[in-house]
């Protein structure tokens, strides 16, 4: 099954499961989701991933001296385990799938 056979038995709930894919929101989509992205992602933040103030802040109490897994919103999965209904919604909302 190719990418786009995939995306359309998703589409028509043929195919049910867990797909993994990379999946992004378009560029001209970005605005749309600026204040709540719609993928999320267990990632490994650092210091250096952080802004400035928070920075300072980690700093001076001695916070985040190692990287901590936390949970994030992001524009784009790569080799994320979707769910076929999340995966339907996402492609409804216009986010496009990269890579099967």
């Amino acid at each position: 099954m190719n990418v786009e056979e995939g995306l359309q038995a998703v589409r028509s709930e043929k195919l049910f499961g867990a797909v993994e894919c990379d999946v992004e929101v378009p560029a001209h989509l970005k605005a749309r989701f600026a204040e709540m992205p719609p993928i999320f992602k267990n990632v490994d933040i650092s210091i250096d991933d952080i802004g400035e103030y928070m920075k300072t802040y980690a700093e001076e109490h001695r916070l985040m001296t190692k990287p901590r897994r936390s949970l994030i919103g992001s524009m784009f999965g790569r080799k994320i385990l979707l769910a076929t209904p999340l995966l339907k919604w996402y492609l409804e909302h216009g986010l496009k799938v990269t890579d099967w």
